[in-house]
C-alpha cells in the first residue's frame, strides 16, 4: 500500500473468500481489494486485461493455462517455482518468480511488477512473444511431427 497506493488487488478463486475478506480488513485494505470468487469465461479474460500483473503463488500447479493466458494478454505474471511455472517463466525474462510460501518476496515480485513499468513493459513483450509458441497451429505442429517420427517405430514394433 506504501508503495502502490492506488493499487487494487482482485483475489479471484475458489478458496476461503470470507477468511481473505475479514484479513483485508484487518489490514486496513478492505477499499483495496476485490474477492470476486472463481472466475471464468470472458469474466477472468476481462479481469486479466485490467491487470498489470497476475500474481500466482501457488504450492503445486500442473502447466497452469492461466499462466499463458496472462502472458499472451499483457499481463506480468509473478509466480512461483512449482510445477510447469519455470518451464513458462524465466524469472526476469518474462515474468517473475519465487519460492512457493516467501511471502516476503511475493511483496517484493509484485511492488517490482506494479512500480517498474520500464521493466514490466520489457518482461510482458518477451511473454507475449513467448506465448505464442502454445497457440493451437504450432502445438499441433508439434504434434504432427511427433507422430510421424514414432509411428514407423510403432509399426515395427507390432
Amino acid at each position: 500500500r506504501r508503495s502502490v497506493p492506488n493499487a487494487e488487488l482482485v483475489l479471484a478463486g475458489d478458496g476461503d473468500v470470507a477468511l481473505a475478506r475479514q484479513r483485508a480488513d484487518a489490514l486496513g485494505l478492505g477499499d483495496a481489494v476485490r474477492l470476486p470468487g472463481w472466475l471464468e469465461g470472458e469474466a477472468k479474460f476481462e479481469a486479466i486485461r485490467r491487470s498489470d500483473v497476475m500474481a500466482l503463488p501457488s504450492y503445486f500447479e500442473g502447466f497452469p493455462i492461466g499462466v499463458l493466458e496472462a502472458m499472451a494478454m499483457g499481463s506480468l505474471v509473478v509466480a512461483t517455482r512449482v510445477g510447469g511455472i519455470p518451464d513458462l517463466i524465466r524469472d526476469g525474462e518474462n515474468g517473475l518468480l519465487l519460492e512457493a510460501g516467501d511471502v516476503a518476496a511475493l511483496a517484493r515480485q509484485l511492488e517490482i511488477g506494479l512500480t517498474d513499468r520500464a521493466q514490466r513493459a520489457r518482461m510482458v513483450e518477451r511473454a507475449q512473444h513467448d506465448a505464442q509458441a502454445y497457440r493451437s497451429g504450432p502445438v499441433v505442429g508439434a504434434l504432427k511431427a511427433l507422430y510421424r517420427r514414432v509411428a514407423p517405430l510403432v509399426e515395427q514394433a507390432a
